[in-house]
């Protein structure tokens, strides 16, 4: 199950090429704009943005990303906004032009052949013969037995994997003769038989890097999951460690590089809940004028963004400042529609958020 959340409104592509022209402008790029488009965008509207982006300015989407944005984040938002085909290709591109290609680069051409169906496979492989004018195959050949014995391996469970038998890893995978061979093999036949599992294994290990936090493989793994089983593997995870994926990424990410990796993991800004909930319940709240909103003490950090840039038809919002709790009990009056993560009053009564 995907966690890509995406706005119950999508505006159109032109409208949100504007929005990132505009915070592509100036000295200083709008980032939180940057995420707040691509971020609740899935595959296709993603390319129908690049589409128009580039029939509106003359330019390409990604280019301008790639002018504009740098360090993790924009590793992870330049990932996110390729065509996926383009995007695996990228990465097995990238992977067999290393300096050395060892077990963990062939960790990854593994976990990208076997983690996608059958058709998709064959359209990376197309994809990268065409974007980079060479043959996947002919590339994976070598000399080298590791690399030969993961491309035949491909070739010869790719078209089985589905009914292959259950595999002891242990008793089963043994006396091949070469360490490297065997690990790999336990890889590949992991990735088959959970690969939710194995991705949650591949995360937390880059979480816990002796050398440091692997990044790219941490953006990896969540951008080309968000929109397939990123919830399983969410799910798994949480079963194998004392702390779940969220909190993780939470605790070794910072700024709008975390902003950004957990919106692919599901969370929406204040602003965008406020969004939806006005949205499901504006035909209750239309003659309301006046709110008592219930506003947990952990939702005023940014007051600016609570109220700020939204009308429809009650009256016309305004930012509010330096809120007060006259009561004591946690209720605010506000002159204007309200959210909370629990319940808004209104004078029809309440209404669930």
């Amino acid at each position: 199950m995907a966690t890509l959340q995406l706005p119950q409104q999508v505006p159109s592509p032109a409208q949100d090429s504007e929005t990132l022209r505009k915070a592509f402008q100036g000295c200083i790029t709008d980032e939180k704009a940057v995420i707040k488009v691509l971020g609740h965008r899935n595959a296709a509207q993603r390319k129908n943005i690049g589409d128009t982006y580039q029939e509106l300015y003359n330019q390409s989407l990604i280019d301008s990303l790639n002018s504009k944005l740098s360090g993790d984040f924009g590793r992870a938002v330049m990932l996110w906004t390729c065509e996926p085909l383009e995007r695996d290709a990228r990465i097995l591109h990238k992977v067999l032009n290393s300096k050395q290609i060892g077990m963990n680069e062939l960790a990854i051409i593994i976990e990208i052949c076997v983690t996608s169906s059958p058709s998709h496979w064959w359209a990376i492989r197309d994809c990268y013969n065409s974007l980079f004018e060479s043959n996947f195959h002919q590339d994976m050949s070598s000399d080298i037995v590791p690399r030969s014995f993961v491309l035949n391996l491909l070739r010869f469970i790719m078209p089985f994997r589905k009914s292959l038998p259950t595999v002891d890893l242990d008793s089963d995978i043994k006396d091949i003769g070469d360490e490297m061979l065997e690990s790999l093999l336990k890889i590949m036949i992991r990735c088959i038989v959970s690969p939710e599992k194995y991705l949650a294994e591949v995360i937390r290990a880059a979480l816990s890097c002796p050398a440091g936090i692997d990044h790219d493989s941490l953006i990896r793994v969540i951008v080309r999951q968000a929109e397939i089983d990123l919830m399983k593997v969410r799910e798994a995870y949480l079963e194998m460690n004392e702390t779940s994926l969220d909190n993780a990424v939470k605790c070794n990410t910072s700024g709008n590089y975390q902003d950004f990796l957990m919106a692919l993991l599901g969370h929406v800004g204040l602003t965008m809940q406020l969004t939806t909930i006005l949205q499901k319940t504006r035909k209750h709240i239309q003659r309301a004028g006046l709110f008592l909103v219930y506003l947990y003490k952990r939702m005023l950090g940014d007051k600016h963004d609570v109220c700020a840039g939204l009308n429809y038809g009650v009256k016309q919002h305004y930012i509010v400042k330096n809120l007060q709790e006259p009561s004591g009990n946690g209720c605010y009056l506000l002159h204007v529609e309200g959210f909370s993560d629990g319940l808004v009053r209104g004078f029809d009564g309440y209404l669930g958020c």
